[in-house]
């Protein structure tokens, strides 16, 4: 008898999902005046789917039974043979044996190629498994993307989703995923892939080719590579907006045996571009006449394209001071030092422009407390030779609230301190993929009076308190990038 076969085909999105961060912005104003040593200025802070088609299979004649063979005179029996199944098995020639069913479907933009300035043109096409390419179609009624996937004899689909830019003759794979569908199917099917990699570099030159593209070089041609992008130490990462952190003092708990972060800053760069953890060890000066560079302070970073999300974890041993009748100095106090040259001038002296010098408190009075810019009064404070602070500026301090590291990183066995900070990139003249000059500095008080020792991430390490230049030569600042 013969038998029509009538399949489905159906339309699908391709959506990202996750949890949504908002940043709240305080407005509250802080006025501190300056005194003839390394000054701290007040400064203002202002926080920051288709009807389905059918399609018509012909009908297989199926084959007719064989005709029985006369069983054989005595004399003539053999050996007997194998019994041999006349109906072959799909499954044991799988590489002839033909699609037995299709799916319809359907992909959206990624928002990352709509954020991204300079990007440029990209069109997706399906890669399968056995390296066909099939065609994406623009567009149906939803602006999505769409194809038609042959399901295998298992019922299923495995390929690539690739974003490519036209670069020449040959295009260029700027974004890719793995896809992987199972059917038969009757409505729609989700093939959202967990993420995009981004790190897809065709030329070898270091530079990735959505990183070339934005720049304006050739991600086929490796002398051509930007030297500016190259000379930043750290690449910072870009997450999307629903995947950046909550700037509320509380920054989680490290992967055991580790200093790498769980949870809300996972995704951030911990390393340099070397591998090097981003510690803050270089002992600038110290008081006690101990110059063992022992203390686990450490930075972290990301952004989303609009914030920069700075994590700073100091490793102290639970001795906190702040002085409120030295509020002109807050470097005699527990507090940290950020310093960033939004377009990496390296000038000896502070241009006016966007050199930023500030210092963030870690307690919020003398008997204690967290520091944060949604205080009633917020101890960040500007520099001497500081720009104005950023407006978009939102931070939050954690005494004790971090994790504590383990034992070989040579913590003091409590808490670690912690800084969260988010400051707005365009008000620091930061472009994506364009390197810009950054530095981290810890100070550290353990007796209510002048500071007793002082850390840098990139600052040379050095004997006595003369041995601190940055807050006054931006060209002392490290090297640093956010990936587009």
């Amino acid at each position: 008898m013969l038998r029509w076969i009538l399949l489905i085909v159906a339309s699908i999105g391709l959506s990202a999902c996750g949890r949504q961060v908002s940043i709240t912005e305080p407005s509250d104003t802080v006025v501190v005046p300056s005194t003839e040593e390394e000054q701290a200025v007040p400064t203002t802070v202002v926080e920051p789917s288709t009807e389905p088609a059918l399609i018509l299979v012909e009908p297989v004649q199926p084959s007719p039974e064989p005709e029985p063979e006369p069983e054989p005179e005595p004399s003539q029996v053999s050996d007997p043979e194998p019994d041999v199944d006349p109906t072959p098995d799909p499954e044991s020639n799988p590489d002839t044996s033909p699609s037995v069913s299709e799916v319809s479907v359907a992909l959206d933009r990624p928002n990352l190629l709509d954020a991204t300035a300079g990007i440029g043109e990209l069109t997706p096409v399906l890669q399968g498994s056995d390296g066909e390419f099939i065609r994406m179609d623009c567009c149906d009624s939803q602006g999505n993307y769409t194809a038609v996937l042959p399901l295998n004899q298992q019922e299923q689909w495995e390929g690539k989703i690739l974003w490519r830019a036209s670069i020449g003759i040959e295009p260029v794979v700027v974004l890719e995923a793995d896809v992987f569908v199972r059917g038969p199917i009757t409505e729609s099917v989700d093939i959202t892939p967990e993420s995009y990699n981004l790190d897809v570099d065709s030329d070898g030159d270091g530079v990735t080719n959505i990183t070339e593209l934005v720049l304006g070089t050739n991600p086929n041609n490796m002398s051509d590579a930007s030297a500016d992008f190259l000379s930043a130490s750290v690449r910072i990462p870009r997450v999307p907006t629903n995947q950046v952190p909550v700037i509320d003092g509380r920054a989680g708990n490290y992967v055991p045996n580790t200093t790498q972060f769980m949870g809300e800053w996972e995704n951030a760069v911990h390393v340099d571009v070397n591998g090097d953890r981003l510690s803050v060890g270089n002992l600038m000066f110290t008081a006690t006449g101990d110059d063992t560079p022992a203390e686990n302070h450490h930075w972290l970073a990301l952004h989303d394209g609009t914030w920069l999300y700075l994590l700073i974890v100091v490793d102290d041993a639970g001795e906190h001071h702040f002085d409120s009748q030295e509020i002109r100095k807050p470097w005699r106090d527990d507090s940290i030092e950020l310093f960033v040259d939004g377009d990496n001038s390296q000038s000896a002296q502070y241009d006016g422009v966007d050199d930023f010098s500030m210092h963030v408190v870690l307690l919020d009075a003398m008997d204690g407390g967290s520091n944060s810019s949604t205080s009633a009064d917020p101890k960040v404070y500007q520099s001497v030779n500081s720009v104005p602070l950023p407006a978009g500026l939102v931070f939050a301090t954690g005494p004790l609230n971090g994790p504590t590291a383990p034992a070989e990183y040579a913590s003091n066995g409590v808490r670690q301190d912690i800084y969260e900070i988010a400051i707005r990139i365009s008000d620091l003249n930061i472009e994506l993929g364009r390197t810009f000059g950054f530095e981290v500095q810890i100070d550290d008080d353990d007796d209510a009076g002048d500071r007793d020792a002082k850390w840098g991430w990139r600052h040379p390490i050095g004997v006595d308190s003369d041995n601190d230049f940055t807050w006054r030569d931006p060209s002392y600042m490290g090297r640093a990038v956010l990936l587009p």
